[in-house]
């Protein structure tokens, strides 16, 4: 089953992330984002690439406030890129928060049982 879990994103609750279910060694989208700016990835160690992020001086400057998780026990590379994709366009069309990310996101590459995701 899908599922979005919220952390702090400060350096106080890596430990928290990394005891998540799917804060290690799986396939995660995640976003960053203080109610006015976003920044949405994809990681198989959200742990490892949440503490790169906020060591970062570029995403120290936004003062990104909370990780948000998105994962799924189905999830797997393929489809954890394609949402953040999906997420990318829909939240750069939609203009509710301004969006860091360097590209418009990957679109439309293929991948074994893509319909199932597409579904979800």
């Amino acid at each position: 089953m899908s599922q979005i879990k919220s952390f702090k994103f400060d350096k106080n609750n890596f430990n928290e992330i990394r005891g998540y279910r799917f804060g290690k060694n799986w396939p995660v989208v995640y976003v960053l984002e203080n109610g006015k700016d976003v920044y949405v990835g994809q990681a198989i160690n959200a742990h490892r690439r949440l503490k790169q992020h906020h060591e970062n001086p570029e995403k120290q400057i936004l003062k990104l406030k909370t990780a948000h998780i998105l994962s799924d026990e189905e999830f797997n590379v393929s489809a954890a890129l394609d949402v953040e994709s999906w997420l990318i366009q829909y939240m750069s069309a939609d203009q509710v928060f301004t969006l860091h990310n360097k590209n418009g996101g990957l679109k439309n590459h293929n991948y074994y049982d893509r319909p199932k995701y597409k579904g979800k």
